[in-house]
Order: structure tokens, then C-alpha cells, then sequence
């Protein structure tokens, strides 16, 4: 009975200082590797989480620095602007700038109108275009319907006038170029180069 005891007590004693035998002082200046089984098994298991986002990391930022190496040591000047010009280009086209018909506007691709009017529907619906244009007519006041009108009155006043001018500034031109010719005509008949008239009118009336 007391041999069974104290074969158990030595049991117990070996399994709880086991798990305590981790490290290994062999080497003075640093620490070996784990002897443990079940620990080595777990390291051998477990990984750091970051370690594959660092690698990645680490090897897109040598790519990319590698590629500017190569493209600044091997391009010249003009291949370096004339590919910064072609990629400005691109995003233009994908980005182009605003304009006054930005949200309602479209462009077609290939000829194909029916989907650029496809697009525009689809675009006008969700910028709300037609709504808004409805509620701004719907309630414009009677003051500012004054004004516009009003407006649009003046400058088609003004748009008769100007034409009106025109017309009779080149009215008054064509006068005095014709009297102008007929002085000149007069003149040559006496010098007998009437064949010239012709010419010299087009001269004086430009």
C-alpha cells in the first residue's frame, strides 16, 4: 500500500514538472528551441496573423519601387511625359471635367442612341431633373414671371434693332460704293479703260 502511494505521489510530481521542462539553458547566450512535444507542435500550428499581410506588403512595395527604378533609369524625358500624357488622357476621357449639362447629360458609345437615351432616362430619374424643373416652374412667382417675360421682350427688342442696323449700314455701304463707281467710271472714260471698272469696283467695295 505504501509502495502503490508512493509510486503515485512520483507520478503526479513527474506530470506536473513535465510541462514546466520548456526551455533549455545549454547555449549561454540565448535560449535553444522548445523540447516539449506539445509545444513544438503548437508552434509548429500557430502563426502570426500579420505575417502574411507584412509579406505581401513588403513584396508590392519592392515591385513597385523596383518599377520606378527601371522606368526612370531606362525612359527618357519625352517616353516619361508621352506616357504621363496618354494616361492623363485616359482619365480624362473616363472622368472628363463638369460642365453645364453635368447629371443630365450622356455620352453615345458606338452610335448606339437608343442606349444613350436608355442612360439619360435612368440618370434623369435619379437626379430627379424633371421633378425639379417642374417644381421650380410650378412655383415661380408672378413677380419673377414679370421680370423674365419682360426680359425676354427687351432682348428681342434689342436682337431687332441690331439686325436693323446691320442691314442698313450695309444699305449705306452699298450706296457709297456705287457712287463711288460712278465716279470712278466716269473717270476712265476718259482715260478709255472702262474694261477696268469691273475690277476696281470689287477693289473699292472691299
Amino acid at each position: 500500500m505504501a509502495a502503490a502511494l508512493a509510486r503515485r505521489a512520483v507520478c503526479q510530481r513527474k506530470l506536473y514538472l513535465e510541462p514546466l521542462k520548456i526551455l533549455n539553458f545549454s547555449n549561454s547566450r540565448n535560449f535553444s528551441r522548445l523540447t516539449h512535444p506539445l509545444l513544438q507542435q503548437l508552434q509548429s500550428t500557430t502563426t502570426n496573423p500579420w505575417s502574411s499581410i507584412d509579406k505581401a506588403t513588403q513584396e508590392a512595395t519592392g515591385a513597385i519601387r523596383k518599377l520606378v527604378e527601371t522606368r526612370t533609369r531606362d525612359e527618357s524625358p519625352e517616353a516619361v511625359w508621352k506616357r504621363m500624357s496618354a494616361t492623363a488622357h485616359e482619365e480624362l476621357q473616363k472622368n472628363p471635367p463638369n460642365h453645364s449639362y453635368i447629371g443630365r447629360s450622356v455620352r453615345v458609345v458606338d452610335g448606339n442612341v437608343q442606349d444613350a437615351f436608355s442612360r439619360l432616362k435612368r440618370l434623369l430619374n435619379r437626379n430627379a431633373v424633371r421633378l425639379t424643373w417642374r417644381a421650380d416652374e410650378r412655383h415661380e412667382r408672378k413677380g419673377e414671371k414679370r421680370r423674365r417675360l419682360r426680359s425676354i421682350r427687351w432682348r428681342r427688342i434689342f436682337a431687332h434693332h441690331v439686325r436693323a442696323l446691320r442691314i442698313l449700314k450695309a444699305s449705306n455701304l452699298l450706296i457709297a460704293s456705287s457712287n463711288r463707281f460712278a465716279k470712278v467710271c466716269s473717270s476712265l472714260q476718259k482715260y478709255e479703260l472702262a474694261e477696268h471698272s469691273s475690277a476696281l469696283f470689287v477693289m473699292l467695295y472691299v
